[in-house]
């Protein structure tokens, strides 16, 4: 896929040999770095001695073990200097345990009433205010991001690993979208919907378990009426559990379940015929992410429900180290969430969206997303279809059933 698609116009990294890059990467660093901590014991240990990257860097700068220069350069680097005289003092805050990327940085900063006149502070209140909406109109508890801090210290499960024992992979996930190969045209925007960490120890079935989409919560098929049963479109994934990874040329099934469908084999014997390449095909229940040999940056791909493609970006990773979770049974877990925007209804613009209109002469657009409430009073009479169109439910990835009752649902208590 090189050839098609060459790394260069994505900007990514060289081809990476995930657990060779790692397992000399942990015998080149210094164990004493990664291990960081603000314990007695480490400040102890930096009187003491100095560690193998502070006498790398000595040798590096020409002074090579003149600790008094490194001392006297640590002290005229330290940030204390970067205050001035009658500037606020450093002031050391709390952590909340739900921390939000958007969250009010000035809370905890000592504001006194004679500064209530400030802009900056006039702009934060009208920025409280515009989110107080948003919250309201976009059915989102939380704001844009919504990231998982979860360490090992709120946690009542003790640490199984170590700093250094693994290394940890950030996955980007984005929203599937339309794209026109013939002229070349994207019917929607490219964006992000997760991101998703994981260890080198995870297999790729615990990679896709953890992939949230809405098209795994409800079949995407038409119905007649609002008040027909869609009970057995829920559970998609249940009851068509096929899927797979394209990484770097390499197709990787998901065939756990008997029922599930080898996505490979065709488009292999489809990309032979048109001498696209040569691509192989593995079963991913018995793939680990140290197995793989990938670059950052590059997009690969997620497939399921038949045709439902997901660009997927291995955007980071690095050594465990002591600041991050050191509980396994934690990973994978999601990282950040992009918003879950509900579609409001066309009409009332006051419910959320359950159904989809499609090619209906009385509506303006093509595809039309609608309430049960108005769709059965607008599109239906006694019961019965006015005009012709297609009528498909819509489902949420947040969502896990379908109410029809949507005029008993509000806009607040929508997750």
């Amino acid at each position: 896929m090189d050839a098609i698609y060459p790394p260069e116009r994505f900007k990514t990294s060289e081809l990476v040999n995930l657990s060779e890059h790692f397992a000399d990467f942990s015998n080149y660093i210094s164990t004493d770095v990664i291990s960081f901590s603000n314990s007695d014991n480490n400040e102890e240990k930096k009187v003491n001695e100095r560690s193998d990257s502070e006498n790398n860097m000595l040798k590096a700068m020409g002074l090579d073990h003149a600790i008094s220069s490194l001392d006297s350069l640590e002290t005229a680097c330290s940030v204390d200097h970067l205050l001035c005289e009658g500037e606020i003092k450093k002031r050391q805050l709390e952590i909340p345990e739900k921390f939000n990327l958007r969250s009010t940085v000035f809370e905890g900063l000592p504001f006194q009433k004679r500064d209530v006149n400030l802009e900056v502070l006039k702009k934060m209140d009208e920025i409280q205010k515009i989110r107080s909406c948003e919250k309201l109109l976009l059915l989102n508890k939380d704001n844009f991001h919504n990231p998982v801090i979860e360490t090992s210290e709120s946690s009542d499960v003790p640490n199984d690993m170590t700093p250094c024992s693994d290394f940890v992979v950030n996955v980007f996930l984005y929203k599937p979208f339309c794209y026109n190969f013939q002229t070349k045209n994207y019917s929607e925007k490219f964006r992000f919907s997760h991101e998703i960490q994981l260890l080198g120890r995870n297999k790729l079935t615990e990679l896709r378990d953890i992939i949230v989409c809405s098209s795994d919560s409800g079949l995407q098929a038409e119905v007649e009426s609002p008040t027909d049963d869609i009970s057995h479109l829920l559970k998609a994934k249940e009851k068509y559990p096929s899927g797979c990874f394209f990484i770097e040329g390499v197709f990787y099934n998901d065939m756990r379940s008997p029922n599930a469908n080898d996505y490979s084999e065709v488009i292999i014997k489809w990309a032979v015929d048109r001498r696209v390449g040569h691509f192989t095909s593995q079963n991913m229940h018995f793939t680990k992410l140290e197995d793989l040999s990938l670059r950052f940056g590059y997009p690969y791909v997620y497939l399921h429900q038949g045709d439902c493609e997901h660009i997927m970006v291995f955007a980071d990773a690095h050594l465990l180290t002591s600041n991050d979770c050191l509980i396994s049974k934690q990973y994978p877990r999601i990282y950040t969430m992009n918003k879950s925007n509900c579609v409001m209804c066309y009409i009332c613009n006051l419910f959320v969206a359950r159904w989809l209109v499609k090619e209906y002469a009385r509506l303006p657009q093509s595809i039309t997303f609608l309430c049960t409430k108005c769709t059965q009073s607008y599109c239906y009479k006694d019961g019965v279809k006015i005009g012709e169109f297609k009528l498909y439910p819509v489902f949420y990835k947040s969502i896990d059933t379908i109410q029809t009752s949507d005029e008993q649902r509000s806009i607040s208590n929508t997750t």
